[in-house]
């Protein structure tokens, strides 16, 4: 009995030029078509250990500007939040949605504004003698509040993201926005992050690094 062969069934989909008048290049599957389930799973679990990193860089991010103690589970409660709301949008995205093969993350873009809000005045942490003298309640709602002035300002900004992308306006702005714009607006936004993720990095650089 034949058993199948992931590599000679690769190695047969390099080696078809044309496939319904197309070419296929280099492509081993196109959009409407779907891997085996045992390689569905294995890269699958790829992109999982891929975007690991980053979703967990962000809760260490964020956390210390909402006062959130080192010891407080609030930060791993914060952490989980993402981890399940990425996959519930990415498992959303990928079945109803347009089904790119991306998962859905916490959007690093956020963070400068993030930051810019959590460094007003109002928002300044209490002092180390403030937080120790604090009940669980308290500490509770010192970061909760910060939380909820954050996440009102990521709705009205995603609303205006619905609307200029339902008014067509983004189809028109980008005969303006080449790469060439685009580029360097993102290399400022990762530069604008560097001194808290050096600041975290310093503390053991052999584990950053890895």
């Amino acid at each position: 009995m034949e058993q199948d062969n992931p590599a000679s069934e690769l190695k047969e989909r390099k080696l078809q030029p044309k496939e319904e008048g197309r070419f296929r290049g280099n492509i081993l599957y196109t959009v409407g078509e779907v891997p085996r389930w045992y390689l569905c799973f294995v890269l699958g679990f790829q992109q999982y250990l891929m975007m690991f990193g980053s979703t967990v860089a962000y809760s260490y991010l964020v956390t210390p500007k909402l006062c959130i103690k080192e010891s407080d589970p609030a930060r791993g409660y914060i952490t989980s939040t993402l981890f399940f709301v990425s996959g519930l949008g990415s498992l959303i995205q990928s079945t109803f949605g347009t089904r790119l093969p991306i998962i859905q993350g916490p959007l690093s873009a956020f963070l400068a504004p993030i930051f810019a809000i959590l460094s007003l005045p109002q928002w300044k942490c209490p002092s180390e003698e403030e937080m120790l003298s604090a009940t669980e309640e308290e500490l509770q709602e010192i970061w909760q509040i910060r939380m909820r002035e954050i996440q009102g300002a990521i709705i009205v900004a995603s609303i205006f993201e619905i609307i200029i992308g339902l008014s067509g306006v983004i189809g028109i702005i980008l005969q303006w926005l080449t790469p060439l714009v685009i580029v360097p607006t993102i290399s400022l936004i990762g530069l604008s992050l560097f001194e808290e993720a050096a600041s975290i990095a310093s503390k053991n650089w052999g584990i950053a690094i890895m």
